[in-house]
């Protein structure tokens, strides 16, 4: 039967850090990329926005306080707990706002969490001076969890944004951390091999294993290689996100050697994603889950750059073909701002029912 992940519970925690250690340079992506992380889980992954916490440039004392009070939020029976950190580190804390939370400590309040099952996705640097950004994080021993819960999945899994000893990297093209970005991407769909409109968490890893270490050959000649470690069981799959409830879907045409920017209009200086090809995969058709609006999708490939205006309703898809694409001289403005026009004229209608728990149905149109 197709997986649900409405029917579990998960309680997610996201900490964005973005001032380290004193002397340490402030990152410019790690607390908007914990935003992100809250807003895919919960509208993608499963999560209640009652169990969903983000903290925002927090010292040790508070993320320890909010790890320990994680099980008894709301009521009821917890199968999952998600924690995300992006941030300034070293190979044996997390820098937090000035002061460190020794690694050791942070796996021991996730250890003490009576859950059966824990997802840590760390995003932070290993040593100081690091190429700007999050680096890798080295769990060391294997953490054993000992679980009696017979249903469900149980177990610990960790998903790290670069190897030992490498550099994980923030991009001012990509608006966050390159790890971050191109995970998020696949949980929002575009690793979903087989079409079946779930996200695995095999699935999100090899997706972004694959074009963060192509993005750090191309872009910056060094080798960024994501690590994962998955010590848990259950039946079938582990689901992340189940891309039928999103509100509305870009699908890309199947050719390889092409690069597609997604930009939220009217400020396309925001990227809402890069779908690129994962070695292995140019035949596929990807999928990428938005929230309804518009949208400006540059492709580049082939020696080519052109560029196509979207715009799509809530619960809507779009399949973009080649022949939606017009040709442009340049790329869009990826990180400056501006507005790049794709048609001088745009015509647009919206229809919308209203319902909630407050008022009476009611109908709204625009033009």
């Amino acid at each position: 039967l197709p997986h649900d992940v409405a029917a579990e519970r998960r309680v997610l925690l996201a900490i964005g850090n973005n001032q380290g250690l004193a002397g340490e340079e402030p990152l410019r992506y790690a607390e908007s990329d914990a935003r992100q992380v809250e807003t895919l889980f919960v509208s993608l992954g499963g999560v209640a926005k009652s169990d969903a916490r983000v903290i925002l440039g927090a010292k040790p004392w508070r993320i320890k306080k909010v790890l320990n009070g994680l099980a008894v939020r709301g009521r009821g029976k917890i199968d999952a707990v998600v924690v995300y950190y992006s941030g300034h580190g070293d190979e044996f804390s997390l820098h937090l706002s000035g002061a460190k939370f020794p690694l050791e400590q942070f796996r021991k309040h996730l250890a003490e969490l009576p859950v059966p099952l824990k997802i840590v996705v760390l995003d932070s640097c290993r040593f100081d001076g690091a190429v700007r950004g999050d680096s890798w994080f080295h769990t060391g021993k294997r953490l054993k969890i000992t679980l009696t819960s017979p249903a469900g999945h149980r177990g610990l899994v960790e998903l790290l944004a670069a190897g030992r000893g490498q550099a994980s990297t923030e991009s001012k093209v990509l608006t966050g951390g390159v790890f971050t970005h191109y995970l998020l991407n696949g949980l929002r769909g575009a690793a979903d091999r087989n079409g079946d409109k779930l996200v695995t968490v095999h699935e999100a890893y090899d997706y972004a294993y694959g074009l963060t270490l192509k993005h750090a050959i191309r872009t910056m000649d060094t080798i960024q290689r994501p690590e994962g470690n998955f010590d848990y069981s259950g039946y079938g799959p582990l689901v992340l996100t189940q891309t039928a409830r999103a509100e509305s879907a870009l699908y890309f045409p199947k050719e390889g050697e092409v690069r597609y920017s997604v930009f939220r209009l009217p400020s396309p200086s925001v990227v809402a994603a890069v779908i690129e090809d994962v070695p292995g995969e140019a035949d596929r058709r990807v999928m990428v889950t938005v929230p309804a609006g518009r949208y400006l999708v540059s492709r580049r490939g082939h020696g080519r750059n052109a560029a196509a205006e979207v715009a799509l309703t809530f619960g809507g898809e779009r399949r973009l073909t080649r022949n939606d694409f017009h040709p442009r001289s340049r790329e869009p403005p990826d990180a400056k701002g501006g507005l790049a026009l794709v048609h001088r004229h745009v015509v647009n209608a919206r229809y919308d029912m209203i319902v909630s728990h407050s008022d009476s149905l009611g109908h709204r149109m625009s033009l």
